[in-house]
């Protein structure tokens, strides 16, 4: 199972048209692209096909600028931008998906620092105010897609690893020692109504 580095944030803009969403996210480009610099453009698989080629081409324009999609079934808004950045609007939560594993969020500082601002950048723009910076693997993240509040989705991490560490940018060295050699049960909650 792949464990990467996530974020929500409380979202109160559930009628916003998707228009709206994408005029917000352009705002962030420049922290989305700052990760994109840093860690290379997305790796895309080769292959032959229509559909593969396709594909292929969607990836590219994420990797330049963000791009939506949908998809009827799912009761939510999609957008993926350059860094491997994914924006996902659900019923309470909004979700900003990465590519970056989780081990290598807590480890590597610069990164970390990357990911941080455009979590934050993205969370003040969409007016959050507390942002959970968590593993995917959290059982957490899926209340949010349930439809739980942060309110919830707080008191299920408490439960499962306990308090929150006070910063993800200042991440201890203690935490980057235990990702060398295994994925850390932790989470951080952040402040963002400064931003």
């Amino acid at each position: 199972m792949s464990i990467r580095a996530a974020a929500f944030f409380e979202c109160d803009q559930a009628t916003w048209s998707p228009e709206r969403v994408m005029t917000r996210l352009e705002w962030t480009l420049p922290e989305a692209k700052a990760i994109r610099a840093y860690s290379g453009p997305v790796a895309i698989a080769l292959g032959g096909s229509k559909l593969a080629r396709k594909r292929r081409q969607f990836l590219l324009n994420c990797d330049r600028e963000w791009t939506r999609t949908s998809n009827p079934e799912l009761e939510s808004l999609w957008f993926y931008g350059p860094g491997g950045l994914v924006f996902i609007r659900w019923k309470q939560a909004c979700e900003i998906n990465t590519t970056c594993w989780w081990r290598a969020f807590l480890r590597d500082e610069a990164l970390r620092i990357l990911y941080v601002n455009a979590f934050h950048r993205i969370a003040s723009v969409f007016g959050g105010t507390e942002l959970l910076v968590l593993p995917t693997d959290a059982k957490a993240k899926d209340l949010l897609w349930e439809g739980a509040s942060i309110g919830q989705a707080l008191d299920a991490l408490q439960e499962q690893w306990g308090d929150p560490q006070s910063s993800s940018e200042k991440a201890s060295s203690t935490l980057h020692r235990e990702a060398e050699d295994e994925t850390p049960r932790t989470w951080f909650l952040e402040d963002v109504r400064n931003e």
